[in-house]
């Protein structure tokens, strides 16, 4: 069920990095976890097949070299209020129907 929340910037009073700082550390961080020797030799140690080889293989270059640089915003993407009156009553209503259904 989708509610009518507004997208809105995510507050970050700790901090005074812009988005596109935030994405580099971040493509910086997947980057130096997953390069680390001890993490590719156990991805090779458990491959199955060519295929499966293949996929990571794919996946680690796609992360390398065609990651997006910076966010982009997704027009379909709609977020819901997890805590909205009607939200919370619905469940409410689930639970007391729940309830009636353990009674009988």
């Amino acid at each position: 069920m989708l509610g009518f929340e507004i997208d809105r910037d995510i507050l970050r009073p700790w901090t005074t990095l812009s988005n596109e700082e935030i994405n580099t550390l971040a493509k910086w961080a997947y980057i130096s976890f997953y390069t680390r020797p001890v993490y590719l030799f156990g991805q090779v140690l458990h491959v199955k097949s060519w295929g499966e080889l293949k996929r990571k293989v794919m996946a680690f270059i796609s992360m390398l070299f065609k990651q997006e640089n910076i966010s982009r915003e997704d027009k379909q993407f709609s977020a819901f209020n997890e805590n909205s009156a009607v939200m919370v009553e619905a469940a409410r209503q689930r639970l007391r129907l729940l309830a009636q259904g353990e009674n009988r």
